[in-house]
C-alpha cells in the first residue's frame, strides 16, 4: 500500500508577487486533495459547531482544613498534629467531557500580626499531592471528586507561644502540555490559630 504526504494549508506555498489569490487557492486546494489539481477554492462543506449555554460548562468546588483527629474547636491546631486539607470538586455540563488536563490546588498561611507566611505549595513532600493529575473530563466519575491531603506535624509554625493565621485555598487548571488555562478559583477558610502543646 502506498503512502502520500498531505500539506496543511498553512504550509502551502504563498502566491509569488504579482500572482492572484485564485492562483493561491488552488494551490492550497491541491495540496488538501494532490488528487484533484482542478480544485480552485477551498473546501465548503457545510460545518456545524454549537455554541453553548454556559450551563454546559460550570464547576463548583470547596476546600477545608480540620484537625485530623476532628477535636474541636476545629481552627484551633496543635503544631505537634498532623491535619488535614481537602479540596472538593463538582463539575456540571457536557462540555467537561471534552477537556481534559491537570488539577493543581494550594492553601496559604498569612500570618496576623507578624510572622511567617506559607502556602502548602512550597514544601516538595506535599506539593505532589496537591495534584489530580491526567484528568479527563469522560471518565466515570471525573466530574465529582475529592483531592485530600494530610500535612505532617510541624509544617505550620506556632511561633514561641502560638501564631494567628488567615487561610485560603486556591486551584488552578493546567492544559495536557503543562500550561495554565483560565479554571481558577480561591476560597477564603478564615482564620486559624496554631499553637505549641
Amino acid at each position: 500500500m502506498g503512502t502520500q504526504t498531505i500539506t496543511p494549508p498553512s504550509t502551502a506555498p504563498a502566491p509569488a508577487n504579482g500572482g492572484d489569490a485564485t492562483a493561491g487557492a488552488a494551490a492550497i486546494g491541491a495540496s488538501l486533495y494532490p488528487g484533484n489539481a482542478d480544485l480552485h477554492h477551498p473546501p465548503e462543506g457545510v460545518v456545524e459547531i454549537r455554541k453553548p449555554s454556559s450551563q454546559s460548562l460550570e464547576g463548583y468546588w470547596r476546600a477545608e482544613l480540620r484537625d485530623q483527629y476532628g477535636v474541636d474547636p476545629g481552627s484551633i491546631i496543635s503544631v505537634n498534629d498532623p491535619f488535614v486539607v481537602a479540596f472538593h470538586v463538582w463539575l456540571t455540563g457536557d462540555l467537561w467531557r471534552c477537556i481534559c488536563g491537570d488539577w493543581c490546588f494550594d492553601m496559604s498561611f498569612e500570618s496576623i500580626g507578624g510572622g511567617a507566611e506559607l502556602s502548602l505549595s512550597d514544601f516538595p513532600n506535599i506539593e505532589h499531592q496537591l495534584s489530580l493529575t491526567d484528568w479527563k473530563g469522560c471518565a466515570p466519575g471525573a466530574r465529582h471528586f475529592w483531592v485530600t491531603v494530610t500535612i505532617p506535624a510541624g509544617t505550620v509554625p506556632a511561633g514561641p507561644k502560638n501564631k494567628l493565621y488567615r487561610v485560603a485555598a486556591t486551584f488552578q487548571m493546567l492544559d495536557p502540555c503543562g500550561k495554565p488555562v483560565p479554571v481558577v478559583g480561591y476560597q477564603s477558610l478564615g482564620e486559624f490559630q496554631f499553637y505549641n502543646s
